[in-house]
């Protein structure tokens, strides 16, 4: 139905907001992805998880999984996606810097990750499993390498997933690959 608004600017131009029309309702998209755990989500991974030697980890992959979840590192890492780094080759004197300035987003995801040992928990903690936990967790953060082909290596260990395209064949491959680097460690 069109209904006139009040506030229509008078210009020609504007003159197509004046009435505003409902053409339809959108019925065929699911709700956004927000506030639910990446980590309980993906059965695989948690199989692979356990069946690999990292199940100690459990509690503090369950944590991540919310985490990485959340509304605001969704957000973030949207944020982070859409301002790219960029490089300042020389300063307003002309002085070469080779500066990469990043997004406050960017900063903001690399402080979360740190703050959860995601860069070394699998060498501070040395233990069974090490790898395959840190593999999990990195399932949470990096995104799937196919589906964004044109990512900088530097992007990838600080962006959130998208959490379709990437399978559950790939996670439980990493998961397997890391609890190898383990066995082959232990030797």
């Amino acid at each position: 139905m069109l209904q006139p608004t009040t506030d229509a600017p008078t210009t020609k131009t504007a003159s197509a907001f004046l009435y505003m029309a409902e053409t339809h309702v959108v019925e065929n998209q699911p709700p956004p992805l927000r506030d639910y755990n990446q980590y309980q989500q993906d059965v695989a991974l948690r199989e692979a998880v356990a069946r690999e030697g990292a199940a100690w980890a459990e509690p503090e992959l369950q944590a991540f999984g919310a985490l990485t979840g959340s509304r605001e590192l969704i957000e973030l890492g949207f944020q982070a996606n859409e301002n790219k780094p960029v490089l300042y080759t020389h300063d307003n004197y002309g002085h070469r810097i080779d500066e990469v300035r990043f997004h406050p987003a960017y900063h903001r995801l690399m402080q979360v990750s740190t703050e959860h040992g995601l860069h070394a928990n699998h060498w501070r903690k040395p233990q069974p499993g090490a790898h395959a936990a840190r593999a999990a967790m990195s399932r949470a953060s990096i995104p799937c390498r196919s589906r964004r082909p044109a990512m900088p290596a530097a992007g990838r260990a600080i962006s959130i997933r998208s959490p379709s395209g990437c399978g559950a064949r790939r996670a439980a491959s990493a998961v397997r690959n890391a609890a190898r680097a383990d066995a082959s460690r232990a030797r």
